[in-house]
């Protein structure tokens, strides 16, 4: 029975997939995959699994449990969205009134710079790395809280498990750029709940209730709202951004001319398939008539309006930055830097885009230590620029910032161990990425000190 089997797969081998994708080619390419996997390189999935960013079909967790960790990861960029939105607003407020803290950095700078970090890190661990366990779920951690898409915890292909690949894909797609956007009209809602006077007052006590009810009598809510929604903006911008730029993203798997046996290959499609769906040509079928808008629309709208919408409104403001109303209504885009460097935060902006970019588009690399080092020279060229033009007015701000991208360098250089020649254990790879991100961190902090001694010294 079982050679009648194999005889029937054989006969189905040059079996064509399905035009709208999400199938395998035919029986024989099925029984070469592993279970969970199917079609071109075994790189999509069956029902019941979902896709990582290794192309790792994973099993479904419960629904449950599923929704669960949706649930959470979305009150998480909430939350996020709404404790920045204060943290900020309360130092422009500060900052507007005169109220100097004697050349201590607001909370606000800290948080930023810990959020770009983890930005940062998130696009990292995107890589198409075997990374360990750990190393994943801090992933997934991050990616709750900054509002990226989750490709380790849950999925939301998986609230409906019987799905095949092509309506996994759909599903993923349409739960990355549609999810962030709730994101941003929840926190902008909550906000505006908060902001009623007579709420505002007895929900809220101590200098958290005072410092929004002050915030209230002096920016209408209008304002606000608008600097909600800006904060949620540059929150969510680079996971936002890699979902938009996905649908573009393709893989080339045989060109029909080359390697051995060139009129067997079945994958000769000249653009490539996709990524989320590997049973799908790029630009052709469903991909070109549903996905293709949708792409372009995302790119205008995510990618490239939110740093084109920063700059246009500071520098219709550029000759009124230092008036108190102006501050609390944009201050958290420019305070932070110096006069002439006041637009730095679009700068700041593009240049998440591009690191999106190498990992959305270096997937069409064939060779995954390509696209490492490809991210490593990215890495090292908006290090030299940002050092080059310190745009910020603390030194300490900068510092902190040179730190974080030199730690994030060295942690994409030690993703190398786990795809160049024979990979180390995760254990090993992992103490020696500890070790030189450890000295990396002391010889930085070493020259803080300095710093710091040197401007306390009168």
């Amino acid at each position: 029975m079982r050679l009648e089997e194999l005889r029937a797969g054989c006969a189905a081998w040059s079996q064509s997939p399905s035009p709208r994708g999400g199938g395998a080619r035919g029986p024989y390419s099925q029984l070469q995959c592993a279970p969970g996997y199917t079609s071109h390189l075994c790189a999509a999935c069956t029902p019941g699994y979902f896709l990582s960013t290794e192309f790792e079909c994973r099993l479904c967790p419960t629904l449950g449990l599923n929704t669960a960790l949706a649930v959470l990861t979305f009150l998480g960029g909430v939350a996020l969205v709404l404790y920045t939105s204060y943290t900020n607003l309360k130092d422009s407020y500060a900052a507007a009134g005169e109220e100097g803290r004697g050349g201590e950095e607001p909370a606000s700078e800290f948080l930023k710079v810990a959020i770009l970090h983890a930005q940062f890190y998130v696009i990292i661990t995107r890589l198409p790395v075997a990374y360990p366990d750990v190393i994943n779920r801090l992933q997934a951690f991050v990616s709750a809280a900054t509002g990226a898409e989750s490709t380790v915890a849950f999925a939301y292909s998986c609230f409906l498990p019987g799905l095949d690949s092509g309506g996994q894909a759909q599903a993923q797609q349409l739960g990355a750029l549609l999810v962030p956007a709730a994101v941003v009209a929840v926190s902008v809602a909550l906000w505006g709940a908060r902001a009623l006077r007579a709420a505002g007052r007895w929900l809220l006590g101590g200098s958290l209730g005072e410092t929004l009810v002050r915030v209230d009598e002096s920016v209408v809510i209008s304002k606000q709202l608008g600097f909600v929604f800006v904060v949620a903006l540059s929150i969510l911008y680079p996971g936002w951004a890699q979902a938009a730029l996905s649908v573009f993203s393709c893989y080339h798997i045989d060109d029909g001319h080359s390697g051995p046996f060139p009129d067997r290959q079945q994958a000769t499609w000249h653009h490539g398939y996709w990524v989320r769906d590997m049973a799908q040509e790029c630009y052709s079928g469903r991909h070109l008539a549903l996905y293709m808008p949708i792409g372009v629309a995302a790119v205008v709208l995510v990618c490239l309006m939110p740093p084109l919408t920063a700059f246009v409104l500071l520098y219709r403001h550029r000759h009124e930055l230092d008036d108190p109303a102006v501050r609390q209504r944009y201050g958290f885009l420019y305070m932070r830097y110096k006069p002439r460097f006041y637009w730095w935060e679009s700068v700041l902006m593009l240049e998440e885009l591009v690191l999106v970019a190498v990992e959305v588009f270096g997937r069409a690399l064939a060779v995954v230590s390509h696209q490492i080092l490809l991210m490593l020279a990215v890495f090292i060229v908006l290090s030299l620029v940002n050092m080059a033009c310190a745009p910020t007015k603390s030194r300490l701000i900068g510092l902190l910032e040179f730190l974080s991208l030199g730690v994030l360098s060295l942690t994409v250089t030690c993703s190398l161990y786990f795809v160049v020649g024979e990979p180390l254990s995760p254990e090993v790879a992992c103490a020696r990425c500890e070790v030189a991100q450890a000295t990396a961190m002391s010889c930085t902090l070493t020259v803080q000190r300095a710093f710091y001694v040197h401007d306390m010294t009168p």
